[in-house]
């Protein structure tokens, strides 16, 4: 296959690649984690209020001296419970929202990954991003949208180098045009008010007339603004 074909085969998956980007995030949920030895914990507590009870059925134990004893122990239990259903439902929270939401959205926008017509292509993808979600799930973040976005672009990064096409070149930013040039208007402070010029009837050049005694230099100026059959009729009067 010659480099022409070659670029045709990958040409659409790339493109998709560039629209895909960025996805939009998802909604931020709670995050929350429960304790990793919660279960130990939770084991040890019941077992030191087993102890507790024990004593105070043998006589051990007064009442008031059991509630003392068991009362820190439950209070703890009850903490760790807590934090491991809000962790447990944070979890499900954002399952349900990668179910349901961003994985249909994504095959959505990228029809190559159809299982019916491309089922390599999808389980490919599939293993692509379980190993992405294995790495990000120390930070919480196995159901971030930009796994699925990093999954495809790495699987056509390796078509590319199977197929020994050079990966395509970020095109050059759009230059901003230049602002045209503002135009400042000549000065007229060296041009004589209009009632200090006398109009002489019938010279349509009085005017120039006047500039040329009092400033020569805006003269010279006004002068060379005149067409060319201006300045020929001006210098004939």
């Amino acid at each position: 296959m010659d480099a022409a074909g070659k670029t045709a085969v990958v040409a659409a998956p790339v493109a998709a690649v560039a629209a895909a980007r960025p996805v939009q995030a998802a909604p931020t949920f709670p995050q929350y984690t429960a304790p990793a030895d919660a279960k130990a914990k939770l084991d040890e507590i019941d077992a030191k209020l087993a102890a507790i009870d024990l004593k105070f059925d043998e006589g051990e134990l007064t009442a008031v001296e059991r509630r003392a004893q068991t009362r820190p122990l439950e209070d703890s239990r009850a903490d760790i419970r807590e934090a491991v259903n809000r962790a447990t439902v944070s979890k499900d929270t954002q399952d349900t929202y990668w179910r349901d939401t961003t994985v249909p959205n994504f095959l959505a926008e990228h029809k190559e990954y159809n299982l019916e017509t491309n089922p390599t292509l999808y389980r490919a993808l599939d293993q692509r991003v379980r190993e992405l979600q294995t790495a990000a799930a120390a930070e919480g973040k196995h159901r971030d949208p930009n796994i699925l976005i990093k999954a495809h672009e790495s699987l056509q990064n390796d078509a590319r180098a199977l197929l020994g096409v050079a990966p395509p070149k970020p095109g050059k930013p759009t230059p901003t045009p230049a602002k045209p040039a503002r135009v400042i208007p000549p000065s007229l402070a060296h041009v004589p008010a209009s009632e200090n010029v006398d109009i002489e009837e019938g010279n349509d050049f009085a005017w120039l007339d006047r500039l040329s005694e009092n400033n020569t230099e805006a003269f010279q100026q006004a002068l060379s603004k005149l067409s060319a059959a201006e300045q020929e009729r001006y210098l004939a009067q």
